[in-house]
């Protein structure tokens, strides 16, 4: 017995919804902004001294879409912990820099361990007074990187200690960070690392994030994240070829806002990529109050500024407040904020 058909086609109008669906409701871009920051400030470790503003900023980035933001990030201490907890005490300690990991590499011996404590004995306050200008204190901190970087390339390092220094003590990366750059990755947006750190530790300790990373400045492709930072000098391009030194310029705390992508052949002379220059809305992440001009390099409309302040809230909350758009307190050790703003971008769609 012929069943009958589940719809029979005389019944049906080209007037049906089933052929003419509403078309879908455009995205309210005014309350994904309002929820998103309501939700944030009601958390007690994140503060705006302009929740209006705040409110202009995200919801433009969101209108937006991910081609057109750049992420311009620092890294020690803003993508990775300030506080990390001691595997055999448990308790609190500071986290790991770029240039501090370098302690744990072969060759370096008690004698230039004392060496750099005594380095960071001398310049460490210098860097922190906020008693000298910044102009002042340039000339030691050119002086503190360079004999660092002495230290460094004088342990005969090779490009396999490298990498398995890194895997013995990886970085411990803050919560939301690798979904933050992930999400960005599929939405197309443009992301910069930006680090007076050492570039080629910060990419080999960055590739546990499973995201492509270069200190290839002139590199193609959309979703590869590129470190500005000190690049090392090597003999060569295999696993036991050696530091001999480092490339210029030297990027301390006080001026990466110069060094923007650049070709790495013409490093002194800063120069914005056509993969940026249309990027209207820039999203910058720092811990220090100097991070807040990284993004001087770069032409843009719309600039949202997230402050991540360490330690020190009550000394330092009303500064940061001035510099910075939000500021995450030392309480609240994740990227979540940031990782959710760029998850609530669209999707990109894969072109055929």
């Amino acid at each position: 017995m012929t069943q009958p058909p589940l719809i029979d086609p005389s019944m049906l109008s080209m007037d049906d919804p089933m052929f003419n669906p509403a078309p879908p409701k455009p995205i309210d871009f005014t309350f994904a902004a309002s929820n998103l920051i309501d939700c944030s400030l009601e958390i007690g470790a994140i503060y705006s001294k302009d929740p209006e503003s705040l409110h202009r900023k995200v919801e433009r980035i969101l209108a937006d879409g991910g081609e057109n933001l750049h992420i311009i990030s620092d890294f020690d201490m803003t993508l990775t912990k300030y506080w990390i907890k001691d595997r055999k005490t448990g308790e609190k300690r500071r986290g790991v820099s770029s240039h501090g990991v370098m302690k744990y590499m072969p060759g370096m011996t008690l004698e230039l361990l004392e060496k750099e404590d005594a380095l960071v004995e001398k310049y460490y306050p210098i860097e922190m007074s906020p008693h000298l200008t910044v102009a002042q204190k340039i000339p030691h901190m050119e002086a503190w990187w360079n004999s660092a970087h002495d230290i460094l390339a004088s342990i005969n390092l090779s490009r396999s200690d490298l990498t398995s220094t890194l895997k013995n003590y990886p970085f411990q990366f803050r919560e939301g960070a690798k979904e933050l750059l992930h999400a960005a990755h599929e939405r197309g947006v443009e992301v910069s690392v930006f680090s007076a750190g050492v570039g080629d530790v910060i990419v080999e300790g960055m590739k546990p994030l499973g995201v492509p990373i270069t200190q290839d400045l002139s590199a193609k492709g959309e979703g590869v994240v590129k470190v500005v930072a000190n690049r090392m000098k090597w003999t060569g391009d295999e696993p036991e070829d050696k530091c001999v030194g480092f490339h210029d310029p030297l990027i301390h705390s006080f001026n990466k806002g110069e060094h923007t992508l650049s070709s790495p052949s013409e490093p002194t002379e800063p120069n914005v990529p056509t993969s940026t220059s249309h990027r209207p809305n820039v999203l910058l992440l720092g811990d220090s109050l100097g991070d807040i001009h990284m993004k001087d390099g770069y032409p843009h409309k719309n600039s949202l500024s997230v402050g991540f302040l360490n330690v020190d809230e009550d000394m330092w909350l009303d500064r940061y407040l001035e510099v910075f758009d939000v500021v995450i307190s030392g309480e609240d050790e994740s990227m979540d904020w940031v990782s959710f703003l760029i998850g609530s971008l669209s999707v990109k769609e894969e072109k055929n």
